[in-house]
């Protein structure tokens, strides 16, 4: 079950947002640990591509939009109704973290424009495919969401401040974002020419990748968290003490998949679970 739910009475989760409970109601993920661990995930993914603190950045935003009264209340129904998903999807939770960066960083500078909205445009469709900024019948994607009223409005952001990261942090985060931005961009531009096709096709791969990369650690950390099982998995480089050959998926001994750097990680065991489990986050 996905969503948002306040509580207020009793237990460890006093004072948190919930974005899951378990089918079988035997656990509560609170949204400052879902937060963590995707933007963990993220940051190990990222770690080879010199993207790491953009990767975090955009794992510990891309659920702001269940930090509302609103988010809470659907939650709330879905716990009254389970097995019923006809609301699913009704409420937008996936606007607020792109919104954010957009107005709180998109005027830094050149650079910081390009890494919000690069960023922005990613949280935005984690839910559904990546979209475009401009489409080809001239529809402004992008900008829809930009300007969709009262998103920002409705979220508990002295919360977020508060149990999530604070300012003076997300603040560090988003500089350090923009700093690995530039340096990509002087590595791209290296190789060719700023005005060159291949030069925008080089930042549309870089897109897709870190779309890639949110969508796999949200998913894996909600059907770890559903299941109740470690799914991040180790590479193997050579033939290990099991004897099974290069190029292997192995379970991970570790809980890397909760925290911390993680490198090499394949989240092909939970794409086979995903349809069976029916896991929506």
């Amino acid at each position: 079950m996905c969503g948002s739910l306040y509580v207020e009475n009793g237990g460890a989760m006093k004072g948190h947002y919930l974005v899951h409970i378990r089918r079988d109601g035997s656990a509560e993920q609170t949204l400052p640990e879902h937060l963590g661990n995707v933007a963990d995930l993220m940051a190990g993914f990222a770690e080879g591509s010199g993207l790491s603190a953009t990767a975090r950045l955009i794992g510990i935003l891309h659920d702001l939009g269940k930090c509302t009264a609103e988010f809470s209340s659907y939650l709330e129904w879905c716990r009254k109704h389970p097995g019923d998903f006809s609301r699913w999807g009704t409420v937008d939770h996936t606007s607020a973290g792109g919104q954010l960066l957009h107005r709180w960083y998109g005027r830094s500078s050149e650079d910081g424009k390009l890494a919000a909205d690069m960023m922005a445009l990613v949280i935005f469709s984690h839910h559904a495919d990546l979209m475009n900024y401009v489409d080809r019948e001239g529809n402004a994607d992008f900008w829809k969401r930009v300007e969709k009223k009262d998103v920002l409005a409705q979220v508990d952001l002295a919360y977020y401040y508060r149990a999530v990261i604070d300012e003076a942090e997300l603040d560090r985060l988003f500089k350090a974002a923009v700093r690995e931005f530039s340096a990509l961009d002087e590595r791209i531009a290296s190789l060719s020419s700023r005005e060159s096709e291949a030069y925008y096709f080089a930042w549309g791969m870089v897109h897709k990748l870190l779309f890639s990369m949110l969508v796999d650690a949200d998913r894996l950390d909600s059907a770890a968290f559903e299941l109740d099982m470690p799914l991040v998995h180790g590479y193997a480089a050579a033939i290990g003490a099991d004897g099974l050959p290069a190029g292997t998926w192995r379970q991970s001994g570790t809980d890397d998949g909760c925290g911390g750097s993680v490198r090499g990680i394949s989240a092909r065991p939970y794409r086979e679970l995903l349809p069976r489990w029916g896991i929506f986050c």
